[in-house]
Formats: C-alpha cells, sequence, structure tokens
C-alpha cells in the first residue's frame, strides 16, 4: 500500500501502512531504507495479516490542537506569533511549529535581530517580505515541533 507521514512521524523518515487492512507500521523508517526496500515496504503485511487473524486497529489520535502565543521584542518594536502542533508550511502534513515575526513600528533593524535570535533556536525562515494588510516588514519561519538540534529537510 506505500507509506505516509503523519504528527508523530520522524523528520526523513516515513511510516509504512499495511497492503492489506491500512493500519500504520507502531515505528518508522528512514527515507534512505524506504528507498532501498521500497517494493518491500509497498507490500508490507502487519502481523495480523500475515498470520490471518482478525484485529481491532487502534483509533487513530486526534492531531494536537495548535497553541498560539503572542511575544513583543525591541520595546515593543517587534511582535512574534508562534503558532505550535499545526502544519508543515509548504505541504499538509502536522508536526510543526510556525513563527511570523512582525516589525510593528517599521524598525527592520529590530525585526532582523529578533529573526536572528529565532534562527539561532533552529528556526528556518519560510518567507519574507512585506505584510499586505500594514506594508511592514514580515518574516515566516518554520521548524519541526519540538526540535533542539540543527536540522535539515
Amino acid at each position: 500500500m506505500g507509506v505516509t507521514k503523519h504528527g508523530g512521524t520522524l523528520p526523513g523518515a516515513v511510516t509504512p501502512i499495511c497492503n492489506c487492512c491500512g493500519v500504520t507500521l507502531e515505528f518508522d523508517v528512514s527515507n534512505e531504507e524506504y528507498e532501498v526496500s521500497k517494493t518491500f515496504w509497498d507490500n508490507w503485511k502487519c502481523p495480523d495479516c500475515r498470520t490471518g487473524k482478525k484485529h481491532v486497529a487502534a483509533p487513530t489520535p486526534p492531531p494536537p490542537t495548535p497553541s498560539e502565543e503572542v511575544m513583543f521584542f525591541e520595546k515593543q518594536k517587534v511582535k512574534a506569533t508562534i503558532t505550535r502542533n499545526t502544519t508543515h508550511p509548504r505541504e499538509n502534513r502536522l508536526g510543526y511549529d510556525q513563527a511570523k515575526v512582525e516589525a510593528i513600528t517599521g524598525d527592520f533593524m529590530a525585526m532582523e535581530r529578533i529573526v536572528t535570535r529565532f534562527e539561532d533556536r533552529f528556526w528556518k525562515t519560510w518567507a519574507s517580505g512585506y505584510a499586505e494588510d500594514t506594508g511592514l516588514p514580515s518574516t515566516f519561519l518554520w521548524k519541526p515541533s519540538g526540535i533542539s538540534t540543527e536540522w535539515d529537510e
């Protein structure tokens, strides 16, 4: 049946799906392992389907509820809105945090200092420009939820 990615899938990995019943494997395999053994993982069967036992798949837990926090920096010149447990900025995959950093007073240098602080904490810039509604500089950043080391997509 193939593989999937969901909120619990580790970065750089995929979760195999049973070719018979659609249950996902309880652990992930790296993208490299999947590519090397693609035929095997695309035809993988869970233990219950391999033995012919009937099973009841555990219900899929609901995705985490996104939470939002707003912070101000540089004497109220810069506003950062962080949304945790949300989707990837370009794909509809859960398990990411997003941040929008805005220069409230138009102080671009103050905003750049805050963006650098985010990047020092493993955030990556997704897009920068000027907000349509205010015309003020803003930057969108993102990272996998809970990450505390360098990472690459």
